[in-house]
């Protein structure tokens, strides 16, 4: 009897605490409640972890100015329009970039960065041109860009190492 008093009692202790993870939407303030209004009827259904990120998705969008709400719907109608397949490519690259070294990320953003800020028909063009090359010539490319990439930053740094 004491084994079938222990496991009642851990299974009620669970489920409390799972109960404890979720939050009510009474306790989301008037501005998420009003951002997240299609879950409100069935809020208390959805699960613990959803209903976390659903509430700090909206904190962000609270503190987003309205050109940034709107390239968020943009970046969200985009990715909606995705099919499955290209939605699992997109995830595994996410992931494949999280568990790069801290160095590595900080290279691939400045690189998107410098992409972003050119102008558009230049970006265009590049675009064009890489997708145009074989495999062997877009590992050519990438071994030429990486050698004046590292030259400019040595130059960058007045001839000095990175960690100097």
């Amino acid at each position: 009897m004491t084994k079938v008093a222990i496991i009642i009692f851990s299974l009620l202790f669970c489920a409390s605490a799972h109960a404890q993870d979720s939050i009510e939407w009474n306790d989301l303030n008037s501005e998420q409640q009003r951002v997240l209004k299609r879950y409100q009827g069935h809020w208390h259904e959805l699960p613990p972890q959803q209903q976390r990120r659903l509430s700090r998705g909206a904190e962000r969008w609270q503190s987003m100015t309205p050109q940034q709400r709107e390239k968020a719907k943009n970046r969200l109608q985009k990715w909606q329009s995705l099919d499955e397949d290209e939605k699992q490519k997109v995830r595994d690259r996410y992931k494949r970039f999280e568990q790069l070294p801290p160095e590595k990320k900080q290279k691939i953003r400045e690189r998107y960065k410098w992409f972003k800020d050119l102008p558009p028909e230049k970006r265009q063009k590049l675009r064009e041109r890489w997708q145009n090359m074989s495999p062997e010539e877009r590992q050519e490319f990438r071994k030429k860009h990486k050698e004046k990439y590292k030259q400019k930053h040595h130059k960058k740094n007045g001839g000095r190492g990175r960690d100097n």
